[in-house]
């Protein structure tokens, strides 16, 4: 009798020995930590209102400025085929001399 409520007092121990830690290490933050400053949702509301309201302005694309600027791969014509300058190197550049 004695040796089975020993067991039994063990297994209660381990048990909740057990439970503790593991909420201890895989509890949830508490409410007090989740719950952020006054003023900081308000604020990034406003700064995203702000935000949802901006209108680039595009008339900068119509500018004649922009239209004369000109992509220098338009010099070139992508169709015509590179020629090389160099001369090709060995055929095998890692045999020994």
């Amino acid at each position: 009798m004695r040796q089975t409520v020993l067991s039994i007092v063990l297994i209660v121990a381990v048990i909740g020995a057990g439970w503790f830690t593991y909420q201890f290490f895989t509890g949830g933050p508490s409410d007090e930590e989740l719950s952020a400053p006054e003023g900081i949702d308000e604020q990034r509301l406003a700064e995203y209102r702000k935000i949802k309201t901006l209108k680039p302005d595009l008339s900068v694309f119509t500018d004649p400025f922009f239209k004369s600027l000109f992509s220098p791969w338009q010099v070139f014509d992508p169709g015509a085929a590179a020629t090389p300058t160099a001369k090709p190197g060995r055929p095998n550049p890692f045999a020994p001399f």
